[in-house]
Protein backbone atom coordinates (compact mmCIF):
# COMPACT_ATOMS: atom_id res chain seq x y z
CA UNK A 1 0.00 0.00 0.00
CA UNK A 2 3.10 2.58 0.82
CA UNK A 3 4.72 1.83 -2.51
CA UNK A 4 1.47 2.09 -4.46
CA UNK A 5 0.89 5.52 -2.81
CA UNK A 6 4.65 6.67 -3.54
CA UNK A 7 4.00 4.99 -6.95
CA UNK A 8 1.10 7.45 -7.96
CA UNK A 9 1.87 11.03 -6.12
CA UNK A 10 4.55 13.45 -7.86
CA UNK A 11 6.54 14.97 -4.91
CA UNK A 12 6.72 18.35 -7.27
CA UNK A 13 3.14 18.63 -7.99
CA UNK A 14 2.12 17.45 -4.91
CA UNK A 15 3.99 19.80 -2.48
CA UNK A 16 3.60 22.29 -5.07
CA UNK A 17 -0.25 22.16 -4.11
CA UNK A 18 0.95 23.51 -0.35
CA UNK A 19 4.34 25.58 -1.00
CA UNK A 20 5.00 27.59 -3.99
CA UNK A 21 8.02 25.94 -5.59
CA UNK A 22 10.34 27.32 -8.20
CA UNK A 23 13.26 25.39 -10.09
CA UNK A 24 16.61 25.92 -9.16
CA UNK A 25 19.09 23.95 -11.15
CA UNK A 26 17.48 20.48 -11.23
CA UNK A 27 15.66 21.08 -8.08
CA UNK A 28 12.72 22.79 -6.87
CA UNK A 29 13.05 25.36 -3.87
CA UNK A 30 10.80 27.06 -1.70
CA UNK A 31 9.68 28.50 1.52
CA UNK A 32 9.45 25.92 4.80
CA UNK A 33 6.17 25.45 5.56
CA UNK A 34 7.10 24.39 8.99
CA UNK A 35 9.44 27.03 10.22
CA UNK A 36 9.12 30.82 9.82
CA UNK A 37 12.07 32.47 7.22
CA UNK A 38 12.36 34.63 4.74
CA UNK A 39 15.15 32.71 2.27
CA UNK A 40 14.13 29.42 0.90
CA UNK A 41 15.75 26.57 2.54
CA UNK A 42 12.87 24.00 1.47
CA UNK A 43 14.25 21.98 -1.40
CA UNK A 44 12.74 19.23 -3.31
CA UNK A 45 14.12 16.45 -5.59
CA UNK A 46 11.62 14.93 -8.14
CA UNK A 47 14.27 12.33 -9.30
CA UNK A 48 13.94 10.73 -5.86
CA UNK A 49 10.99 12.03 -4.81
CA UNK A 50 12.32 13.19 -1.60
CA UNK A 51 12.33 17.00 -0.12
CA UNK A 52 14.46 18.22 2.69
CA UNK A 53 14.71 21.62 4.81
CA UNK A 54 17.95 22.92 5.98
CA UNK A 55 16.57 25.32 7.85
CA UNK A 56 14.84 23.26 10.35
CA UNK A 57 15.93 19.94 9.79
CA UNK A 58 12.74 18.02 8.56
CA UNK A 59 12.61 16.01 5.62
CA UNK A 60 11.03 12.21 4.08
CA UNK A 61 8.83 12.16 1.12
CA UNK A 62 5.53 12.83 0.16
CA UNK A 63 4.22 10.43 2.96
CA UNK A 64 5.93 12.22 5.59
CA UNK A 65 5.17 15.93 4.07
CA UNK A 66 1.23 14.49 4.25
CA UNK A 67 1.23 13.66 7.72
CA UNK A 68 3.41 16.71 8.83
CA UNK A 69 1.35 19.49 6.95
CA UNK A 70 -1.87 18.01 7.80
CA UNK A 71 -0.77 17.30 11.70
CA UNK A 72 -2.13 13.56 10.84
CA UNK A 73 -1.30 9.85 12.44
CA UNK A 74 0.11 7.87 10.43
CA UNK A 75 -2.82 5.01 9.37
CA UNK A 76 -5.40 7.97 9.47
CA UNK A 77 -2.66 9.45 6.34
CA UNK A 78 -2.54 6.78 4.45
CA UNK A 79 -6.11 6.11 5.13
CA UNK A 80 -6.87 9.46 3.05
CA UNK A 81 -4.34 9.07 0.75
CA UNK A 82 -5.55 6.13 -0.58
CA UNK A 83 -9.04 7.33 -0.79
CA UNK A 84 -7.54 10.52 -2.59
CA UNK A 85 -5.60 8.15 -5.20
CA UNK A 86 -8.75 5.43 -5.54
CA UNK A 87 -6.58 3.15 -3.71
CA UNK A 88 -8.26 0.24 -1.55
CA UNK A 89 -6.89 -0.75 2.15
CA UNK A 90 -6.06 -4.10 2.33
CA UNK A 91 -7.48 -6.03 5.08
CA UNK A 92 -5.05 -5.66 7.73
CA UNK A 93 -4.88 -1.44 7.37
CA UNK A 94 -9.03 -1.58 7.76
CA UNK A 95 -8.81 -3.90 10.66
CA UNK A 96 -6.16 -2.01 12.53
CA UNK A 97 -8.07 1.49 11.38
CA UNK A 98 -11.45 -0.86 13.40
CA UNK A 99 -9.59 -1.53 16.42
CA UNK A 100 -8.40 2.15 16.64
CA UNK A 101 -12.33 3.49 16.14
CA UNK A 102 -13.25 0.63 18.66
CA UNK A 103 -10.75 1.84 21.31
CA UNK A 104 -11.20 5.49 20.83
CA UNK A 105 -14.80 5.25 22.07
CA UNK A 106 -14.36 3.10 24.55
CA UNK A 107 -12.07 5.45 26.29
CA UNK A 108 -15.07 8.15 25.24
CA UNK A 109 -17.61 5.84 27.59
CA UNK A 110 -14.84 5.42 30.13
CA UNK A 111 -14.46 9.06 30.53
CA UNK A 112 -18.35 9.19 30.39
CA UNK A 113 -18.06 7.17 34.09
CA UNK A 114 -15.36 9.24 34.99
CA UNK A 115 -17.19 12.48 35.19
CA UNK A 116 -20.08 11.09 36.81
CA UNK A 117 -18.34 9.47 39.69
CA UNK A 118 -16.09 12.71 40.26
CA UNK A 119 -19.58 14.39 40.75
CA UNK A 120 -20.56 11.89 43.16
CA UNK A 121 -17.21 12.53 45.41
CA UNK A 122 -17.40 15.55 47.21
CA UNK A 123 -13.96 14.43 48.91
CA UNK A 124 -11.92 14.32 45.38
CA UNK A 125 -13.70 17.38 44.27
CA UNK A 126 -13.02 19.47 47.67
CA UNK A 127 -8.90 18.07 47.35
CA UNK A 128 -9.11 19.34 43.62
CA UNK A 129 -10.46 23.07 44.43
CA UNK A 130 -7.87 22.71 47.57
CA UNK A 131 -5.27 22.56 45.20
CA UNK A 132 -6.50 25.70 43.15
CA UNK A 133 -8.72 24.55 40.57
CA UNK A 134 -11.77 26.09 39.55
CA UNK A 135 -15.19 24.35 38.79
CA UNK A 136 -14.40 25.53 35.05
CA UNK A 137 -11.22 23.92 34.99
CA UNK A 138 -12.34 20.82 36.46
CA UNK A 139 -14.99 21.03 33.58
CA UNK A 140 -13.73 22.10 30.73
CA UNK A 141 -10.74 19.26 30.98
CA UNK A 142 -13.21 16.64 32.03
CA UNK A 143 -11.43 15.25 34.96
CA UNK A 144 -12.98 12.55 36.63
CA UNK A 145 -12.64 9.60 39.60
CA UNK A 146 -12.87 6.56 40.24
CA UNK A 147 -14.88 4.61 43.02
CA UNK A 148 -13.34 1.55 45.20
CA UNK A 149 -14.47 -1.86 43.12
CA UNK A 150 -15.24 -2.56 39.77
CA UNK A 151 -17.97 0.26 38.84
CA UNK A 152 -16.26 1.09 35.39
CA UNK A 153 -16.06 -2.85 34.53
CA UNK A 154 -19.97 -3.56 35.05
CA UNK A 155 -20.64 -0.11 33.36
CA UNK A 156 -18.69 -0.84 30.58
CA UNK A 157 -20.21 -4.46 30.09
CA UNK A 158 -23.48 -3.07 30.38
CA UNK A 159 -23.03 -1.19 27.24
CA UNK A 160 -21.90 -3.91 25.91
CA UNK A 161 -18.41 -4.44 25.46
CA UNK A 162 -17.05 -7.54 25.68
CA UNK A 163 -14.59 -8.18 29.11
CA UNK A 164 -11.58 -9.58 26.43
CA UNK A 165 -12.09 -6.07 25.01
CA UNK A 166 -12.29 -3.71 28.03
CA UNK A 167 -8.77 -5.76 29.50
CA UNK A 168 -6.99 -4.91 26.21
CA UNK A 169 -7.59 -1.44 26.66
CA UNK A 170 -5.90 -1.29 29.99
CA UNK A 171 -8.75 -0.64 32.03
CA UNK A 172 -8.28 -3.88 34.09
CA UNK A 173 -5.88 -5.09 37.15
CA UNK A 174 -4.16 -8.75 36.90
CA UNK A 175 -7.75 -9.76 38.79
CA UNK A 176 -9.97 -8.18 36.51
CA UNK A 177 -10.88 -5.30 38.85
CA UNK A 178 -10.71 -1.55 38.15
CA UNK A 179 -7.20 -0.59 37.14
CA UNK A 180 -7.91 2.95 38.77
CA UNK A 181 -9.40 2.55 42.24
CA UNK A 182 -9.84 5.52 44.11
CA UNK A 183 -7.66 8.15 42.08
CA UNK A 184 -8.74 11.58 40.49
CA UNK A 185 -8.71 11.11 36.62
CA UNK A 186 -6.57 13.11 34.24
CA UNK A 187 -7.67 12.24 30.40
CA UNK A 188 -4.44 11.91 28.18
CA UNK A 189 -5.48 13.72 24.82
CA UNK A 190 -3.04 13.53 22.29
CA UNK A 191 -1.72 16.55 19.71
CA UNK A 192 -4.84 15.67 17.45
CA UNK A 193 -7.00 15.76 20.02
CA UNK A 194 -8.01 11.87 20.23
CA UNK A 195 -8.75 10.35 23.36
CA UNK A 196 -5.71 8.60 24.07
CA UNK A 197 -5.84 7.37 27.27
CA UNK A 198 -5.75 8.29 31.07
CA UNK A 199 -3.43 9.10 34.33
CA UNK A 200 -4.87 8.83 37.93
CA UNK A 201 -3.66 10.06 41.10
CA UNK A 202 -4.36 8.65 44.33
CA UNK A 203 -6.57 10.18 46.21
CA UNK A 204 -5.61 8.87 49.28
CA UNK A 205 -1.97 8.43 49.82
CA UNK A 206 -0.77 4.76 50.98
CA UNK A 207 2.20 2.58 51.69
CA UNK A 208 3.90 0.99 48.64
CA UNK A 209 0.98 2.54 45.97
CA UNK A 210 1.88 4.56 43.02
CA UNK A 211 1.00 8.87 43.48
CA UNK A 212 0.45 8.50 39.79
CA UNK A 213 -0.95 5.47 37.35
CA UNK A 214 -0.79 6.00 33.49
CA UNK A 215 -3.12 4.05 31.23
CA UNK A 216 -1.29 0.72 30.29
CA UNK A 217 0.03 0.91 26.05
CA UNK A 218 -2.37 0.33 23.47
CA UNK A 219 -2.90 1.20 19.75
CA UNK A 220 -3.39 4.68 20.62
CA UNK A 221 -1.35 5.46 23.79
CA UNK A 222 3.07 5.08 23.40
CA UNK A 223 4.30 6.59 26.63
CA UNK A 224 7.48 7.57 25.25
CA UNK A 225 5.85 9.30 22.41
CA UNK A 226 3.70 11.35 24.21
CA UNK A 227 3.19 14.93 25.24
CA UNK A 228 0.78 16.06 28.21
CA UNK A 229 -1.26 18.97 27.21
CA UNK A 230 0.18 20.11 23.69
CA UNK A 231 -3.31 19.80 21.77
CA UNK A 232 -4.48 22.77 24.02
CA UNK A 233 -1.43 24.58 23.61
CA UNK A 234 -0.18 23.49 20.79
CA UNK A 235 -1.50 27.12 18.63
CA UNK A 236 0.21 29.31 21.19
CA UNK A 237 3.11 27.22 21.38
CA UNK A 238 3.42 27.69 17.51
CA UNK A 239 3.21 31.49 17.73
CA UNK A 240 5.95 32.03 20.65
CA UNK A 241 8.12 28.99 18.90
CA UNK A 242 8.71 28.27 22.74
CA UNK A 243 7.30 25.98 24.76
CA UNK A 244 7.18 25.55 28.97
CA UNK A 245 7.72 21.92 30.26
CA UNK A 246 6.55 21.32 34.17
CA UNK A 247 5.99 18.04 35.52
CA UNK A 248 2.83 16.87 36.21
CA UNK A 249 -0.73 17.42 35.48
CA UNK A 250 -1.90 19.32 38.38
CA UNK A 251 1.23 22.12 37.71
CA UNK A 252 0.28 22.23 33.75
CA UNK A 253 -3.50 22.98 34.64
CA UNK A 254 -2.88 25.58 37.28
CA UNK A 255 -0.53 27.02 34.56
CA UNK A 256 -3.03 26.86 32.03
CA UNK A 257 -5.57 28.71 34.24
CA UNK A 258 -3.50 31.50 35.09
CA UNK A 259 -3.01 31.97 31.76
CA UNK A 260 0.34 29.90 30.40
CA UNK A 261 -1.04 28.75 27.58
CA UNK A 262 2.03 27.74 25.92
CA UNK A 263 2.98 24.78 28.15
CA UNK A 264 3.38 21.34 28.34
CA UNK A 265 3.90 18.55 30.84
CA UNK A 266 5.87 15.57 31.52
CA UNK A 267 3.48 12.54 32.99
CA UNK A 268 5.84 10.31 35.63
CA UNK A 269 8.23 9.59 33.08
CA UNK A 270 11.76 10.88 32.28
CA UNK A 271 11.88 12.89 28.43
CA UNK A 272 12.57 10.59 25.51
CA UNK A 273 13.85 11.36 22.02
CA UNK A 274 10.70 10.83 20.32
CA UNK A 275 8.60 13.94 22.92
CA UNK A 276 11.66 16.21 21.92
CA UNK A 277 11.06 14.91 18.25
CA UNK A 278 7.51 15.84 18.54
CA UNK A 279 8.52 19.67 20.49
CA UNK A 280 10.85 20.10 17.37
CA UNK A 281 7.80 20.80 14.87
CA UNK A 282 6.61 22.95 16.74
CA UNK A 283 9.18 25.26 18.45
CA UNK A 284 12.70 25.66 18.50
CA UNK A 285 12.73 26.65 22.72
CA UNK A 286 11.95 24.92 26.11
CA UNK A 287 11.82 27.19 29.29
CA UNK A 288 12.26 24.80 31.88
CA UNK A 289 9.70 24.93 34.98
CA UNK A 290 9.90 21.23 36.70
CA UNK A 291 10.00 20.91 40.54
CA UNK A 292 12.40 22.52 42.83
CA UNK A 293 13.67 19.85 44.48
CA UNK A 294 16.94 17.50 43.52
CA UNK A 295 15.32 14.83 41.28
CA UNK A 296 13.52 18.02 39.50
CA UNK A 297 16.86 19.40 39.11
CA UNK A 298 17.85 15.78 38.03
CA UNK A 299 15.22 15.77 35.26
CA UNK A 300 16.35 19.25 34.22
CA UNK A 301 20.13 18.21 33.64
CA UNK A 302 19.40 15.23 31.66
CA UNK A 303 16.38 16.54 29.98
CA UNK A 304 18.56 19.87 28.87
CA UNK A 305 21.69 17.17 27.17
CA UNK A 306 18.50 15.81 24.97
CA UNK A 307 16.82 19.30 23.98
CA UNK A 308 20.67 20.30 23.20
CA UNK A 309 21.14 17.97 21.05
CA UNK A 310 18.01 18.38 18.83
CA UNK A 311 19.61 21.82 18.63
CA UNK A 312 16.96 23.42 20.92
CA UNK A 313 17.67 27.35 22.72
CA UNK A 314 16.73 26.49 26.70
CA UNK A 315 15.70 28.88 29.12
CA UNK A 316 14.38 28.42 32.59
CA UNK A 317 11.14 29.84 34.48
CA UNK A 318 12.32 31.37 37.83
CA UNK A 319 9.23 31.04 39.51
CA UNK A 320 11.08 30.92 43.33
CA UNK A 321 12.46 34.88 43.21
CA UNK A 322 8.67 35.69 44.02
CA UNK A 323 8.70 33.79 47.50
CA UNK A 324 12.23 35.02 48.93
CA UNK A 325 10.60 36.76 51.89
CA UNK A 326 8.07 34.23 52.52
CA UNK A 327 8.24 31.22 55.19
CA UNK A 328 6.42 28.67 52.84
CA UNK A 329 8.70 27.92 50.04
CA UNK A 330 7.12 27.18 46.47
CA UNK A 331 8.40 23.67 45.28
CA UNK A 332 7.04 23.86 41.51
CA UNK A 333 5.12 26.10 39.29
CA UNK A 334 1.50 24.48 40.52
CA UNK A 335 2.30 25.61 43.82
CA UNK A 336 3.61 28.77 42.83
CA UNK A 337 0.11 29.69 40.96
CA UNK A 338 -1.50 27.58 44.32
CA UNK A 339 0.14 30.21 46.68
CA UNK A 340 -1.47 32.78 44.21
CA UNK A 341 1.72 34.54 42.29
CA UNK A 342 0.66 35.78 38.95
CA UNK A 343 1.99 35.52 35.46
CA UNK A 344 3.70 39.16 35.98
CA UNK A 345 5.83 37.95 38.72
CA UNK A 346 7.40 34.77 36.89
CA UNK A 347 10.82 35.53 35.68
CA UNK A 348 12.57 33.88 32.58
CA UNK A 349 16.24 33.46 32.59
CA UNK A 350 18.90 31.36 29.92
CA UNK A 351 19.09 27.86 31.34
CA UNK A 352 22.92 28.20 32.01
CA UNK A 353 22.54 31.42 33.45
CA UNK A 354 20.48 29.53 36.17
CA UNK A 355 22.47 26.51 36.68
CA UNK A 356 25.90 28.61 37.10
CA UNK A 357 24.14 31.02 39.76
CA UNK A 358 22.95 27.58 41.17
CA UNK A 359 26.01 26.26 41.43
CA UNK A 360 27.63 29.43 43.04
CA UNK A 361 24.79 29.02 46.11
CA UNK A 362 24.99 25.32 46.08
CA UNK A 363 28.79 24.47 46.39
CA UNK A 364 31.36 25.93 48.95
CA UNK A 365 33.94 27.16 46.48
CA UNK A 366 36.43 27.98 49.51
CA UNK A 367 36.78 24.31 49.76
CA UNK A 368 38.67 21.73 46.98
CA UNK A 369 35.57 19.53 47.32
CA UNK A 370 33.04 22.25 46.37
CA UNK A 371 34.66 23.35 43.58
CA UNK A 372 35.25 19.61 42.18
CA UNK A 373 31.91 19.28 42.91
CA UNK A 374 30.86 22.59 40.79
CA UNK A 375 32.51 21.39 37.95
CA UNK A 376 31.25 18.00 37.80
CA UNK A 377 27.68 19.66 38.12
CA UNK A 378 28.57 22.02 35.55
CA UNK A 379 30.75 20.92 33.17
CA UNK A 380 28.38 18.45 31.24
CA UNK A 381 26.19 20.94 30.01
CA UNK A 382 28.85 22.64 27.83
CA UNK A 383 29.19 19.66 25.95
CA UNK A 384 27.21 20.45 23.13
CA UNK A 385 27.30 23.96 22.64
CA UNK A 386 29.12 25.81 20.06
CA UNK A 387 32.93 26.23 20.54
CA UNK A 388 32.53 30.05 21.01
CA UNK A 389 29.83 29.47 23.68
CA UNK A 390 31.58 26.96 25.61
CA UNK A 391 34.82 28.84 25.56
CA UNK A 392 32.93 31.77 27.47
CA UNK A 393 31.30 29.60 30.35
CA UNK A 394 34.76 27.76 30.37
CA UNK A 395 36.30 31.19 30.90
CA UNK A 396 33.60 31.85 33.30
CA UNK A 397 34.16 28.69 35.11
CA UNK A 398 37.72 28.86 35.61
CA UNK A 399 37.66 31.78 37.38
CA UNK A 400 35.06 30.83 39.93
CA UNK A 401 36.95 27.14 40.63
CA UNK A 402 40.35 28.46 40.26
CA UNK A 403 41.13 25.37 38.05
CA UNK A 404 42.93 26.41 34.71
CA UNK A 405 40.91 26.56 31.59
CA UNK A 406 43.46 24.19 29.72
CA UNK A 407 42.48 21.35 32.20
CA UNK A 408 38.58 22.13 32.54
CA UNK A 409 38.89 21.70 28.11
CA UNK A 410 40.83 18.58 29.14
CA UNK A 411 37.97 17.53 31.29
CA UNK A 412 35.05 18.41 28.98
CA UNK A 413 36.79 16.23 26.10
CA UNK A 414 36.57 13.17 28.33
CA UNK A 415 32.64 13.55 28.97
CA UNK A 416 30.44 11.20 27.03
CA UNK A 417 27.62 12.07 26.89
CA UNK A 418 25.49 9.50 26.19
CA UNK A 419 25.70 7.50 29.62
CA UNK A 420 24.17 10.59 31.31
CA UNK A 421 21.13 9.09 29.99
CA UNK A 422 21.33 5.99 31.79
CA UNK A 423 20.03 6.56 35.98
CA UNK A 424 23.27 5.56 37.16
CA UNK A 425 25.08 8.71 35.75
CA UNK A 426 23.24 10.95 37.81
CA UNK A 427 24.47 10.82 41.42
CA UNK A 428 25.26 12.90 44.47
CA UNK A 429 28.52 14.25 45.07
CA UNK A 430 28.92 16.07 48.99
CA UNK A 431 24.82 16.58 48.52
CA UNK A 432 25.29 17.60 45.20
CA UNK A 433 23.69 16.36 41.50
CA UNK A 434 26.71 15.66 40.24
CA UNK A 435 27.95 14.03 37.14
CA UNK A 436 30.73 11.56 36.73
CA UNK A 437 33.08 13.05 34.29
CA UNK A 438 34.30 9.60 32.79
CA UNK A 439 30.90 8.74 31.01
CA UNK A 440 30.01 6.54 27.98
CA UNK A 441 31.33 6.68 24.50
CA UNK A 442 31.48 10.68 22.80
CA UNK A 443 29.32 11.84 20.65
CA UNK A 444 30.20 12.27 16.80
CA UNK A 445 27.55 14.83 16.44
CA UNK A 446 30.54 17.63 14.90
CA UNK A 447 32.39 14.99 13.14
CA UNK A 448 29.00 13.83 11.62
CA UNK A 449 27.89 17.47 10.76
CA UNK A 450 31.44 18.63 9.58
CA UNK A 451 31.69 15.69 7.30
CA UNK A 452 27.84 15.81 5.66
CA UNK A 453 28.30 19.81 5.08
CA UNK A 454 31.91 18.96 3.67
CA UNK A 455 30.67 16.20 1.01
CA UNK A 456 27.68 18.63 0.13
CA UNK A 457 30.13 21.23 -0.73
CA UNK A 458 32.22 18.07 -3.01
CA UNK A 459 29.36 17.79 -4.90
CA UNK A 460 28.39 21.18 -5.85
CA UNK A 461 31.87 22.61 -6.53
CA UNK A 462 32.57 19.26 -8.28
CA UNK A 463 35.45 18.83 -6.32
CA UNK A 464 35.27 14.47 -6.03
CA UNK A 465 38.70 14.46 -7.19
CA UNK A 466 39.96 15.01 -3.89
CA UNK A 467 37.99 12.84 -1.87
CA UNK A 468 41.14 10.10 -2.17
CA UNK A 469 43.16 11.91 -0.07
CA UNK A 470 39.89 12.48 2.86
CA UNK A 471 39.24 9.23 3.27
CA UNK A 472 40.83 9.26 6.87
CA UNK A 473 39.40 12.89 7.71
CA UNK A 474 35.84 10.94 6.48
CA UNK A 475 35.80 7.72 8.44
CA UNK A 476 32.55 8.08 9.46
CA UNK A 477 31.09 8.77 6.47
CA UNK A 478 33.98 6.48 4.84
CA UNK A 479 30.63 3.82 2.99
CA UNK A 480 29.51 7.45 1.65
CA UNK A 481 33.06 8.75 0.60
CA UNK A 482 33.36 5.23 -1.75
CA UNK A 483 29.71 5.39 -3.57
CA UNK A 484 31.14 9.21 -4.90
CA UNK A 485 34.23 8.06 -5.56
CA UNK A 486 33.74 4.95 -7.38
CA UNK A 487 30.40 6.65 -8.98
CA UNK A 488 27.79 4.09 -8.00
CA UNK A 489 25.63 7.04 -5.85
CA UNK A 490 23.22 7.68 -8.99
CA UNK A 491 20.43 6.22 -6.48
CA UNK A 492 21.66 6.70 -3.48
CA UNK A 493 18.88 8.72 -0.89
CA UNK A 494 21.54 10.19 1.42
CA UNK A 495 23.65 11.25 -1.53
CA UNK A 496 21.08 13.04 -3.19
CA UNK A 497 20.21 14.41 0.25
CA UNK A 498 24.19 16.04 0.11
CA UNK A 499 23.47 17.14 -3.32
CA UNK A 500 20.36 18.87 -1.63
CA UNK A 501 22.15 20.17 1.16
CA UNK A 502 24.74 22.12 -1.62
CA UNK A 503 22.21 23.78 -3.72
CA UNK A 504 21.13 25.16 -0.51
CA UNK A 505 24.81 26.08 0.70
CA UNK A 506 25.26 27.31 -2.88
CA UNK A 507 21.33 29.00 -3.31
CA UNK A 508 22.48 30.75 -0.29
CA UNK A 509 25.59 31.86 -1.24
CA UNK A 510 26.59 31.81 -4.61
CA UNK A 511 28.73 30.31 -6.43
CA UNK A 512 31.21 32.59 -5.78
CA UNK A 513 34.10 33.04 -3.42
CA UNK A 514 32.61 32.91 -0.13
CA UNK A 515 31.11 29.50 -0.50
CA UNK A 516 34.78 28.10 -1.84
CA UNK A 517 36.12 29.94 1.75
CA UNK A 518 33.36 28.31 3.15
CA UNK A 519 34.60 24.60 1.41
CA UNK A 520 38.60 25.53 2.74
CA UNK A 521 37.33 26.33 6.27
CA UNK A 522 35.35 23.03 6.88
CA UNK A 523 38.61 21.04 5.11
CA UNK A 524 40.65 22.48 7.74
CA UNK A 525 38.03 21.65 10.62
CA UNK A 526 37.78 17.94 9.16
CA UNK A 527 41.38 17.85 9.66
CA UNK A 528 41.88 19.10 13.04
CA UNK A 529 39.11 17.34 14.63
CA UNK A 530 41.04 13.99 12.73
CA UNK A 531 44.20 15.15 14.39
CA UNK A 532 42.82 15.98 17.90
CA UNK A 533 41.31 12.01 17.75
CA UNK A 534 44.93 10.53 16.81
CA UNK A 535 46.27 12.37 19.43
CA UNK A 536 43.69 11.11 21.88
CA UNK A 537 44.35 7.33 20.59
CA UNK A 538 48.12 7.88 21.36
CA UNK A 539 47.44 9.50 24.85
CA UNK A 540 45.47 6.28 25.78
CA UNK A 541 48.40 4.13 24.11
CA UNK A 542 50.98 5.42 26.37
CA UNK A 543 49.07 3.53 29.43
CA UNK A 544 50.06 0.60 27.84
CA UNK A 545 53.32 1.17 26.14
CA UNK A 546 56.55 -0.30 26.66
CA UNK A 547 59.61 1.88 27.74
CA UNK A 548 61.04 2.00 24.30
CA UNK A 549 57.91 2.90 23.14
CA UNK A 550 57.20 6.04 24.94
CA UNK A 551 59.53 8.12 22.90
CA UNK A 552 58.00 7.12 19.47
CA UNK A 553 54.30 7.60 20.65
CA UNK A 554 55.24 11.53 22.35
CA UNK A 555 57.18 12.33 18.73
CA UNK A 556 54.19 11.24 16.76
CA UNK A 557 51.50 12.93 19.25
CA UNK A 558 53.80 16.18 18.98
CA UNK A 559 53.65 16.07 15.15
CA UNK A 560 49.77 15.84 15.08
CA UNK A 561 50.36 18.94 17.03
CA UNK A 562 52.41 20.72 14.88
CA UNK A 563 49.61 20.39 11.96
CA UNK A 564 47.04 21.32 13.87
CA UNK A 565 48.81 24.38 15.13
CA UNK A 566 49.78 25.11 11.41
CA UNK A 567 46.11 24.85 10.16
CA UNK A 568 45.01 27.61 13.27
CA UNK A 569 47.84 29.77 12.14
CA UNK A 570 46.34 29.73 8.29
CA UNK A 571 42.85 30.17 9.13
CA UNK A 572 43.67 33.36 11.24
Amino acid sequence: MIEEIKNKIDIVEFINGYVPLRRAGSYYRGLCPFHSEKSPSFFVSGQKQIWKCFGCGEGGDAIAFFLKIEKLEFKEGIKILAERLGLELNLSDQADQTARVKLLALNQLALEFFQSKLQENQLAIAYLLKRGLSRETIEQFRLGYVPFGSGLRDFLLKKGKAINEIEAAGFLNSRREDRFQGRIIFPFVNQFGRLVGFTGRILKEAENTPKYLNSSETILFKKSQFVYGLFESLDEIKKKKEAVLVEGQMDWLLAFQAGLKNIVALSGTALTEDQVKLLKRFCQKVIFALDEDEAGLKATLRSALLFLRADFELGKLDFGQSNRDQEKPIKDLGDFFGQGFSLAELNQLPLLDYLFNLSLKKFDLSQVIGRKAMIEFFLPQLKLLNPAEAQLWLTRLSEQTRVAEPLLISELKKIKIEEWFKPASIGSVNGSTGVNLNLGAELGDRQSILAERFLALVLVLKRQAILESYRDYLEQKKDLVGKIINQTDIDDEEVEVLRLRGEYEKDSKGLNQALENEFDLIAKELKKDYFHRRIELLRQSLKLAQADEVEKILVEAENYSKKINELEKSTN
